[in-house]
């Protein structure tokens, strides 16, 4: 097995995090318009709204001829009138309005987890491509500018402009052919059972999992390897970059990354 060339993120939750809620984030955001919005009964409304609108129109509208400022603005639409809102029409498009942007630019609604920056950067040295690979829409490429993360990473993979979005291991090897690596010679990091860790095995690629939350549930991880289970990226580096040199501190050689993974 030839050492890891490729390592690909998803990005929230894994590299990144929302300051708040999106419901808090909505209702703070609708104040600067005069709506006194509640963020609990916007957090309801937008988790439940999310799945139906994501049913209706897969992948931000991207195959029903939707931008994916329309598909948003629907859903802000419906998140807001579910929740109780009764103002008119032009209000609420402002308020879509600043929500689109805001969470284009990236600062104000985001931050970087602690450590990442350092985590990729250290990885690029070792000779590592790395690469993102997000259910996101073409506003990823803004955020992680603004964020100061672009810099770090050979390509970046957004659903909704590759197509098709993650679980459907078709995005995965987009980025194997991007960076020109076989699948055993890449690793995926994310926070997602579902849409990360088994998807990118089913790819053929190595899996990582973070999220500290999940790290004991068993119901969550009784299909998932606990050695492949980390609470940020930090905890990863190591065993990446100890397996990118096929060396460890001793010198002796590495075992492979399948002596730590179920497969």
């Amino acid at each position: 097995m030839g050492h890891l060339k490729l390592v690909t993120v998803d990005i929230t939750n894994t590299i990144i995090r929302w300051r708040v809620p999106v419901g808090h984030y909505y209702a703070n955001k609708a104040r600067l318009f005069g709506v006194d919005a509640n963020g609990d009964k916007l957090q309801y409304s937008f988790n439940k709204n999310w799945s139906a609108h994501w049913q209706e129109f897969p992948n931000y509208g991207v195959s029903n001829g939707m931008t994916s400022k329309e598909w948003w603005d629907a859903l802000v639409n419906r998140t807001f009138h579910d929740a109780g809102y009764r103002g008119d029409q032009e209000t609420l498009k402002s308020i879509t309005d600043a929500l689109y942007t805001s969470y284009k630019d990236g600062n104000e609604a985001a931050r970087v987890l602690p450590n990442s920056g350092r985590v990729l950067s250290n990885l690029r040295k070792a000779g590592l491509k790395l690469g993102v690979i997000s259910n996101y829409d073409e506003r990823i490429h803004s955020l992680l500018a603004t964020l100061n993360l672009a810099q770090y990473f050979n390509f970046v993979i957004a659903s909704r402009e590759a197509g098709v979005c993650k679980p459907h291991s078709s995005i995965f090897r987009m980025a194997l052919e991007k960076a020109g690596v076989a699948p055993h010679e890449a690793a995926h990091i994310g926070d997602n059972p579902y849409l990360d860790y088994h998807a990118a095995k089913r790819a053929g690629m190595h899996a990582y999992l973070i999220n500290q939350s999940i790290k004991s549930t068993t119901e969550v991880l009784h299909d998932v390897d606990k050695r492949d289970v980390y609470s940020d990226i930090l905890e990863v580096e190591g065993h990446l970059l100890r397996y990118t040199r096929g060396f460890d501190e001793e010198g002796a050689t590495s075992p492979p990354l399948s002596h730590f993974q179920h497969h």
